[in-house]
């Protein structure tokens, strides 16, 4: 995961060509603090019942992300780099933008930005407020390199690989100043790493039970005929945002925006209208359930060793 320089979608060109951690979609939130503690180490999916282990909040969360900047960016600095560990904008790209997970349905926002990604698509834009994005693009294409392997080890390094449940395997060196921080705050980097790969992708096992749901599919079927009706044909969301990704070639920037608010104000009175967003979310939090209680033993060691490392991380954010 690019962790170390920006959080979000956004994607860095680098002239590396590397496998990547992606955790998760971003609009797709599993709520771990449903699932079920169990005995058992990170490799283990379920197991006899035991006291779960309370999740931690967001503010804690966001503590342990600016303790892994501080031990990596004193890492990349021992190493001859320039990081930038602290700062609202040292690790993060996000401008505030809402996600929605099965459409928008808000209007008066879709009015306002439309679906809400033209950053991401416009390549690059985001990583405009983050300092280490800018200091990376800055380099000579030796120097980029040779900042990517510092940070998250050199291709040849040993590897950890976890298969997820849903199908793909996902790796990471075991070097590097990433792996050496998170090292530092979690312990076992091979346990750190299965557990937390797990527990944060469980969405792309959750996803296709949601979508592939009687009670959902009903829902978009309605919300297709709405679209049909306004004007506006498409089976899903996410056939609307093609459509318009192909009428918008050849328009200029306000027409393509025009658009864009457009189709996303239709597509937001049509979720309204069908109550998809209600009834996805209902069901998603149904199927949520289900997968957190297959994998609570590996849910319960991520959360655990995340508590696990609050102290430590107070102790360097207040240095």
């Amino acid at each position: 995961m690019l962790f170390a320089l920006f959080r979000g979608n956004a994607r860095l060109p680098v002239p590396v060509r590397r496998t990547r951690l992606l955790i998760a979609a971003a609009c797709w939130t599993v709520p771990l603090a449903a699932a079920v503690g169990c005995s058992g180490g990170a490799g283990s999916g379920g197991g006899a019942a035991a006291k779960p282990v309370t999740p931690i909040t967001k503010s804690e969360e966001s503590l342990l992300g600016r303790a892994e900047l501080v031990l990596t960016g004193r890492c990349m600095r021992e190493h001859g780099f320039r990081f930038v560990s602290d700062g609202p904008s040292a690790g993060s790209t996000e401008s505030g933008g809402r996600h929605f997970t099965f459409g928008v349905d808000d209007v008066a926002w879709a009015e306002k930005h439309g679906f809400g990604d033209s950053d991401e698509r416009a390549g690059g834009q985001p990583l405009a407020g983050n300092p280490n994005a800018r200091y990376l693009q800055s380099l000579p294409l030796a120097r980029q390199s040779a900042f990517m392997r510092t940070l998250y080890g050199d291709e040849k390094a040993p590897r950890v690989a976890v298969t997820l449940p849903s199908g793909p395997t996902v790796s990471a060196s075991v070097e590097g100043c990433q792996a050496e921080a998170q090292k530092k705050l979690y312990g076992d980097f091979r346990n750190w790493f299965y557990a937390k790969t797990i527990a944060v992708n469980l969405s792309a096992e959750i996803r296709p039970r949601v979508f592939g749901d009687p009670r959902f599919q009903e829902r978009e079927r309605q919300w297709a005929r709405c679209m049909k009706k306004a004007g506006h044909p498409a089976d899903n969301a996410g056939a609307l945002r093609k459509t318009f990704l192909a009428r918008k070639k050849g328009l200029t920037g306000s027409a393509a925006s025009r658009l864009e608010k457009t189709l996303a104000v239709a597509e937001a009175r049509c979720v309204l209208a069908t109550h998809l967003n209600q009834v996805g979310r209902e069901v998603q939090a149904e199927h949520s359930e289900e997968v957190n209680k297959k994998h609570a033993g590996t849910v319960n060691t991520y959360q655990r060793l995340r508590r696990a490392a609050l102290p430590a991380a107070r102790a360097l954010v207040r240095d």
